[in-house]
């Protein structure tokens, strides 16, 4: 009895010549990260058991066919048609996994950047006061006024003396006078 058999990637298909056409099963098994079909057809009678087993082709092994696979020669995932999961900021991150999956980040952070939580534009780990914003130059804390006059230690020219603002922090009766003058 003629039987034709017909292979497309990984689809079987089975007719007996001059018989109804016969589904053949598909078992499939992983063993080592390689993917095994076994064809089992069933017989045209009680009395035969046809068993035979498909070789799929698969560079990368991941696991889908080549025919199937958009990406045979890199290691993929189905829900992406055998390619690898984006990383689309590029930072070791895949997407699915990257809480900011535009914009590159450290995975400590779950691949966002990493933290600046006063807007100082100086990210927390360097920041010696990452809640109040302030400058470079004093690592991240606000510049100092050691009199408490409103006027920052770095603009009051009497740094020990409340002082007007419009004095450049100096009291209003010394006129910048040199004798407390900072600078």
């Amino acid at each position: 009895m003629p039987v034709l058999f017909v292979v497309t990637g990984i689809f079987v298909s089975l007719a007996v010549i001059g018989q109804d056409q016969m589904t053949p099963r598909i078992d499939e098994s992983r063993s080592a990260g390689q993917t095994k079909r076994k064809l089992t057809i069933p017989p045209p009678s009680e009395k035969a058991e046809w068993v035979d087993t498909v070789k799929i082709k698969d560079r990368d092994k991941d696991g889908i066919a080549d025919s199937l696979d958009k990406c045979p020669d890199e290691k993929g995932v189905i829900e992406y048609d055998g390619c690898p999961i984006p990383d689309s900021d590029n930072d070791g991150l895949a997407d699915d996994l990257d809480s900011c999956p535009t914009i590159y980040g450290l995975i400590k952070y779950k691949g966002c950047p990493t933290p600046d939580s006063d807007g100082d534009k100086i990210n927390d780990e360097d920041d010696k006061c990452p809640n109040q914003p302030g400058v470079a130059r004093y690592n991240g804390c606000p510049v100092g006024d050691a009199d408490g006059d409103g006027v920052n230690d770095d603009d009051d020219k009497c740094i020990d003396v409340a002082g007007s603002a419009d004095n450049f922090g100096c009291p209003l009766d010394q006129k910048n006078s040199s004798k407390s003058a900072k600078k």
